[in-house]
């Protein structure tokens, strides 16, 4: 299925990325208070929102396999964009911290400019985490294909497998924290791998593993699932797995006495799982049309990779911009703002995909 061929284009997956490369800017320039120990009302709102960001990767590693998967490979080309990621990683590692080091955080030293190209900190280039799994994702890709064409039953054994593995050993993670926090002992802050040496995911995102191989079977079973699923029903499943995540966030910011990331945090969880499922499936109510705010979903999508890449850098700068302003505990500003942003970032990245050297960092 090629996106590229108009007949065969699955324009829900324009929206999708879309809907994933906004999140994904809203997130990382953000400055609005989430701190719901604070009591206030206004917090815990922002809190819901943050929470409803948290399919914005997960969407992205979906779309990416229900693509890659359902279309002809050619194994000289997937080892051509293998190393063209390494090359994208490389170049905008330095990038980014170049100028974040120069404009933003004022440093000179050598060695601990350094230091950040090689660590991926955050607030640096930590950002560039999406490729690096996604070049996992590719390394294994060629024999999880063979499987998926020819062995479809296995390849939904290992996708049911991965599953349970990603979300079964995050749901005894929910479990220990919920009876923690009711005993009022203290809340593990950090990740358990209950499945010990026996995980195979341990030491990866192995959630990308997940969305990647579920992303496969949505797009192949999109259809049985809008007919088993309606519109209303998912929207309100999406809204309501988002709650749960965001009241999970509210018990591990006071069982363990700090902020708790629901982006992060959450994306192994169940809350975020049904919540991919449920968006693929809103997202099947969109036509595409001649009209402009469809021709500005393609283009977004069309850009995507470069979108990503770029606000890497630009919402940093734009998250200290907004924080220095009254208005940044605003949320409806923060949407505004990010607005704003991803759509610089989409010219910017089109203009450069069109000139010969430049392209070459843009697009994969």
């Amino acid at each position: 299925m090629n996106t590229t061929n108009e007949k065969s284009r699955l324009h829900y997956l324009d929206l999708l990325k879309t809907i994933a490369i906004f999140c994904v800017i809203l997130y990382h320039s953000l400055t609005v208070s989430g701190n719901v120990r604070s009591g206030s009302l206004v917090s815990y709102f922002n809190y819901f929102i943050i929470s409803c960001l948290s399919i914005c990767m997960p969407v992205f590693f979906a779309v990416n396999g229900g693509l890659l998967f359902n279309k002809s490979f050619h194994l000289k080309k997937h080892i051509r964009k293998m190393a063209h990621m390494i090359f994208l990683v490389i170049v905008w590692d330095m990038g980014n911290v170049l100028v974040k080091a120069t404009f933003l955080y004022h440093t000179a030293d050598p060695a601990s400019i350094l230091r950040h190209f090689w660590s991926f900190d955050a607030g640096w280039s930590n950002q560039l985490w999406f490729l690096m799994a996604l070049f996992v994702l590719y390394f294994f890709f060629p024999i999880l294909k063979a499987t998926y064409d020819t062995k479809k039953h296995t390849f939904l054994i290992f996708t049911a497998a991965s599953l349970v593995i990603v979300c079964g050993n995050n749901m005894l993670l929910i479990c220990t924290r919920l009876v923690a926090f009711l005993f009022h002992a203290p809340v593990p802050t950090s990740d358990i791998n209950f499945f010990n040496q026996f995980n195979p995911f341990r030491g990866i995102y192995g959630f990308s593993f997940a969305y990647f191989l579920v992303g496969a079977l949505l797009v192949t079973h999109i259809r049985h699932l809008s007919q088993n699923l309606s519109f209303m029903l998912a929207l309100i499943l999406y809204l309501a797995s988002m709650l749960c995540l965001t009241l999970y966030g509210v018990m591990c910011s006071y069982g363990q006495d700090t902020y708790f990331d629901p982006v992060w945090g959450g994306m192994e969880t169940i809350f975020v799982l049904i919540g991919t499922l449920c968006i693929f499936r809103c997202s099947l109510a969109y036509r595409y049309s001649e009209k402009r705010i469809c021709r500005y979903v393609r283009f977004i999508s069309d850009h995507s990779l470069g979108i990503y890449l770029l606000q890497s850098i630009l919402a940093a700068f734009m998250h200290t911009a907004l924080s220095h302003t009254p208005i940044s505990g605003n949320i409806l500003i923060n949407i505004g703002a990010a607005l704003v942003l991803l759509w610089i970032c989409a010219l910017l990245s089109s203009v450069a995909s069109k000139i010969p050297v430049l392209s070459k960092i843009f697009t994969l």
